[in-house]
């Protein structure tokens, strides 16, 4: 436990001086960044072109290509993230397991690797996960649809409900083709819920019995004796697969990428 808190803190170390690169090529600019030159590329086109639905359309055919590798990079590193910090909780318990503890003393050990640490872990990453789609989904809908801010209305519906319902209406997309993959972040949004406004504890959510229905279909996830959450180990990687195919069907239906 005290080697995976001091490999854990050395990492966090390492990453606030480590430059944003990935496989040695720098990472795209930061995301309001890529956005404001977007935008500045629209009111150019939206002055020299015939009308505001061709200069969206001339942005999405030469300009979303480097928006859609940003926001791959930033999901990759999600991926990176969740698979390391994974590997490491295995190898300490191998290491715990190959120790010759007593077997009390190893279930313990063990319990608290899965259940405590990662359990925590698994919680943020299913949050980023979330908060990240959500993003990317603003982010392609601020940049492809006209008047976006105005045509979101009111929140009667979560963000992805929303975001997908614009997306089919404004841009044309049909999620036929990913509609397991909404299925899966529909649920996601449910948990997200959860985690952040409960940390976990079902019996203190609103929607306590569709969250249940949640648990008892995707087997990665369970209910504690005392009512909180146990998200498995495959949840996150599930989650983030879900999450990308839906990023790759948007950005092809939506932008041509």
């Amino acid at each position: 436990m005290v080697k995976f808190a001091t490999w854990l803190c050395e990492k966090l170390k390492a990453n606030r001086k480590a430059s944003l690169r990935i496989e040695g090529k720098a990472v795209a600019p930061n995301i309001d960044e890529v956005v404001e030159a977007l935008n500045e590329l629209s009111r150019r086109s939206r002055i020299s072109q015939k009308g505001r639905s061709e200069a969206h359309s001339t942005i999405t055919a030469q300009d979303m290509g480097a928006l859609a590798t940003y926001l791959h990079t930033r999901l990759e590193y999600i991926q990176s993230c969740n698979a390391e910090i994974e590997n490491h909780l295995s190898d300490e318990q191998i290491a715990i397991a190959n120790s010759g503890v007593l077997r009390s003393d190893l279930d313990r050990a063990f319990f608290d690797l899965d259940h405590v640490i990662g359990n925590t872990f698994r919680y943020s990453m299913l949050i980023a996960v979330s908060a990240f789609l959500e993003d990317s989904l603003v982010v392609i809908c601020q940049i492809r649809i006209p008047d976006y801010s105005s045509k979101l209305g009111e929140p009667k519906a979560n963000w992805f409900s929303r975001h997908r319902r614009m997306l089919e209406t404004e841009a044309g997309v049909c999620f036929d083709r990913v509609a397991e993959e909404c299925e899966t972040i529909d649920a996601l949004v449910v948990v997200r819920n959860c985690l952040a406004h409960a940390w976990g504890r079902i019996s203190n959510c609103r929607n306590a019995d569709r969250l249940r229905t949640i648990i008892n279909k995707y087997d990665y996830f369970e209910e504690y004796a005392d009512s909180h959450l146990y998200v498995g180990d495959d949840a996150v990687p599930s989650m983030i697969w879900a999450a990308e195919k839906i990023l790759d069907h948007v950005l092809e239906e939506a932008a041509g990428v």
